[in-house]
């Protein structure tokens, strides 16, 4: 799972200059800020839910709350990535 997480924020670090080079130093801060604030959102829910369901990972919680359904979906989601 960590390198799963440090692949997915490096290829966002490599293009933040370009998408703010494109977008404007205005649009692209707001831009930013609106990306940070949707980011964390999403990862205080996945934190609330795996509480709420007592699990201790992100794959137990999928199974938890979607059935073995869910664990394959963020399993092939998770290979593919």
């Amino acid at each position: 799972m960590v390198s799963l997480l440090t692949g997915a924020s490096g290829a966002g670090i490599i293009g933040q200059p370009y998408a703010l080079r494109q977008a404007g130093l205005l649009t692209g801060v707001i831009l930013l800020l609106g990306l940070t604030v949707t980011v964390d959102w999403t990862i205080r829910l996945i934190v609330t839910n795996s509480k709420l369901s007592g699990q201790n990972s992100f794959q137990a919680t999928m199974e938890h709350c979607y059935g073995k359904s869910g664990l394959v979906a963020i399993s092939v989601a998770q290979w593919a990535l």
